[in-house]
């Protein structure tokens, strides 16, 4: 195993020693992890997630967004009409995600990461996954980037 991701593997407990005094009402939070301990099966899914994508061949870091939508067969679409990214259901199985392009390539990715994410939900391909409802009430802010 490559010494990046001995971590992961070294205590896959450790999500499960959280308060577990919490109450989660959030629907897809409740269909991912019935009596368990929502955070614990995330974090087991998602480090599963990263040992099939090493057993298949993935390198390890940096984090490329775009190969591993690629890799859970999500299609990218940018938008300009849209203030940031969102999950697309094509089915209850399958998805996509559009983004914005044109913000700093750091939160491209941060988005388009959070969005692959939400795929490791079961509930994931049911509705569409906008994270501002009203997108009438965005501010209209020009971000300056790092990256010229």
């Amino acid at each position: 195993m490559p010494k990046q991701f001995e971590r992961l593997h070294r205590d896959r407990h450790a999500a499960r020693r959280i308060n577990k005094q919490v109450f989660w009402t959030n629907p897809s939070v409740k269909a991912l992890s019935g009596d368990e301990d929502p955070i614990a099966v995330i974090t087991e899914k998602a480090r599963d997630l990263v040992f099939k994508t090493i057993e298949d061949g993935w390198q390890g870091s940096p984090f490329d967004p775009f190969w591993f939508a690629e890799y859970r067969h999500l299609a990218m679409t940018p938008r300009d009409d849209i203030p940031d990214a969102r999950l697309i259901p094509e089915s209850s199985t399958r998805a996509g995600i559009e983004f914005y392009p044109k913000q700093p390539k750091a939160r491209v990715s941060f988005s388009l990461a959070h969005e692959i994410g939400q795929t490791l939900f079961p509930d994931f391909g049911l509705t569409i996954r906008n994270r501002l409802k009203c997108q009438s009430a965005i501010p209209q802010i020009k971000l300056e980037s790092s990256e010229r």
